[in-house]
């Protein structure tokens, strides 16, 4: 099955991914190499398609390492996001008293509770 653009369409009608995976790309790549290291096809042929060959198994390669980049520059970007939340939810003082604190009414003008820690 071939894919085309719109089957890959989003919603504003801009492609979502790639027509052409990497891999399909290889493998007619390979295709392409091994028919010009076989007999059948003559001289200008051969040459034509080994290149094609070439230059898509270089851009295979070329491919796969900037994907291999841009995923561990991701991860590294994910890292510290984690690690900048975990810090900041480790600063944040506790929601909740601690076990050994008290709430007492104090007579104030106020009328509001005064916290005492009790010391065990």
């Amino acid at each position: 099955m071939i894919s085309t653009a719109s089957s890959h369409a989003a919603a504003d009608g801009a492609p979502d991914g790639p027509l052409v995976s990497r891999f399909s790309i290889a493998l007619v790549s390979s295709v392409l190499v091994g028919m010009s290291l076989g007999d059948p096809l003559p001289e200008p042929l051969e040459l034509l398609s080994g290149s094609a060959g070439a230059i898509g198994l270089l851009f295979y390669g070329y491919r796969s390492r900037v994907i291999r980049i841009e995923r561990a520059r991701q991860a590294d970007a994910t890292k510290t996001l984690v690690e900048r939340r975990l810090d900041t939810f480790i600063a944040e003082p506790p929601l909740l008293p601690t076990p050994h604190t008290v709430r007492e009414w104090s007579p104030s003008s106020s009328g509001s509770y005064s916290v005492q820690r009790i010391s065990r």
